[in-house]
């Protein structure tokens, strides 16, 4: 169970147990995550579009790593761990092009608008579970072959790091 506290001009979700999607409340902050959810993954899907394949603006690389990075936290929060992960394997690539330690080439950019795509379907989903009564789908495991081949686009450039004890710093401050 979601519980909301207000204080001043925040509110503050807490976690009791576990969100099952059962409650009342529980409903309602899955209601909000899947419209935050689709906007962010519009914007991380026009933000990764570019002519050439690859976008080289680092405030479109950052946005898109934003998107992805609030996805993630949500989607922990809420305890739905297959988008978890897709989203993390998807953060971790966007985080080490906007690190400037590798290019991102066509094919990782390829493998994180696909990722776009299994998100925004399975957020979907639960969008559509919420509105018709049912319960909400908790999938463990999304593409776990496109999160494989994320993975390792990530740890292979490990070996082409631009070496700069600044770079995660300086990705801080821009993301900031």
């Amino acid at each position: 169970m979601v519980k909301t506290a207000t204080t001043g001009r925040e509110t503050v979700l807490t976690r009791s147990n576990e969100v099952d999607g059962d409650g009342d409340d529980d409903r309602e902050v899955i209601a909000e995550f899947v419209t935050g959810a689709i906007t962010l993954l519009e914007e991380a899907d026009t933000q990764l579009a570019s002519p050439g394949g690859v976008p080289s603006d680092m405030a479109a690389l950052t946005a898109a790593y934003r998107a992805f990075r609030t996805i993630r936290g949500l989607a922990r929060f809420l305890r739905f761990e297959g988008l978890e992960v897709l989203a993390q394997a998807s953060e971790d690539l966007l985080f080490e092009a906007c690190c400037g330690r590798t290019a991102l080439r066509t094919a990782s950019t390829d493998m994180v608008r696909q990722s776009v795509s299994v998100l925004r379907r399975h957020v979907l989903d639960i969008g559509s579970a919420l509105t018709d009564g049912k319960p909400v789908p908790r999938p463990v495991r999304l593409a776990p072959g496109l999160v494989r081949d994320m993975q390792q686009a990530v740890h292979s450039n490990h070996s082409t790091y631009v070496e700069d004890d600044d770079a995660a710093a300086a990705m801080d401050r821009h993301v900031a």
